[in-house]
């Protein structure tokens, strides 16, 4: 009987949420992961003081009780969403900051991931208004932005699979998302996903688009058009070598690359999204807008 891959997983929880619905949530991505993979989860608390000066103000005392009722908070919530699956957990680990950063605080945890051997941090976006929704997207999406561990986001609209049966890889084939795409191949092949592999040709805008009735514009959209399927074939080789089913999709639309990643998402309801989040001349936009997009918009983690 073929061993099982092992995982070293960070489990990200927000002790001061009090969201039990986002926690289940990751919790069954977990559980889901485990039936295909040997799971090592380790429960993670980024806590940053209500005051971080208490220390220095003489108030050692004031803050070790904050903490410990902390501390107390995150093993609630964990008996309340306990993994169901035969997961190895470790005991939770508490991470104390003393500024109000949630730059600081993704720092801290990716830090902390790659001094572990983390393989990936799951993570939830539970906040769903106000200032409440404003600190805890920052967090997420900074974290996706810096971790140098891969991040899997569950959000208010995740709809949970029952299995990573498809995988939407958004790319603009570049060396850089190359390099992101074979590290993506041991996943899917333990899971026995396909890899849908989708590229934005990033070229036709608004303006543009007015130009295509022209037939020398139409020839460059195909020949541009063609080119890109060919360099996505080449993905598809590699998927094929690793023993993964994949297929490159190559949208012509006048869509923004945000929204085209969108669509096609809603359309075919893939198990997962994969997103690079450093990679080629649009790495800004990447970073910002399309990951928040995806985020927020897309129903699968």
């Amino acid at each position: 009987m073929a061993t099982k891959p092992r995982v070293k997983i960070l489990w990200a929880v927000d002790a001061l949420s009090g969201d039990l619905q986002m926690l289940k949530k990751t919790a069954k991505l977990l559980d889901l992961m485990s039936k295909k993979v040997e799971c090592e989860v380790e429960p993670v608390c980024v806590f940053t003081p209500p005051n971080p000066y208490l220390e220095r103000r003489g108030l050692s005392n004031l803050l070790r009780q904050t903490e410990e009722e902390v501390k107390k908070r995150l093993d609630g919530m964990l008996a309340k969403a306990p993994l169901k699956s035969a997961v190895v957990v470790a005991e939770p680990h508490f991470i104390s900051q003393a500024t109000f950063s949630a730059r600081q605080a993704v720092v801290k945890l990716s830090d902390y991931a790659v001094e572990r051997g983390a393989d990936l941090i799951v993570a939830s976006s539970h906040a769903r208004s106000g200032l409440s929704r404003a600190l805890m997207g920052s967090f997420v999406e900074t974290l996706v932005h810096l971790s140098a561990v891969p991040v899997l986001v569950a959000t208010t609209n995740t709809r949970t699979p029952t299995g990573f049966k498809s995988i939407l890889f958004p790319s603009d084939l570049s060396d850089e998302s190359r390099a992101v795409f074979t590290r993506l191949l041991p996943f899917a092949k333990a899971f026995g996903a396909k890899i849908t592999i989708f590229h934005k040709l990033q070229w036709a805008t608004d303006y543009v688009a007015l130009f295509t009735s022209v037939p020398l514009y139409t020839q460059y959209v195909e020949e541009d058009g063609k080119a890109r399927a060919e360099r996505g074939a080449e993905f598809v080789s590699l998927a094929k070598v690793e023993g993964v089913k994949a297929d490159v999709v190559v949208d012509k639309k006048g869509d923004g690359i945000a929204d085209a990643i969108a669509k096609y998402a809603k359309k075919t309801h893939p198990s997962l999204v994969a997103l690079t989040s450093d990679t080629g001349p649009v790495a800004s936009v990447l970073l910002g807008s399309i990951t928040r997009a995806i985020m927020r918009k897309v129903p699968s983690p």
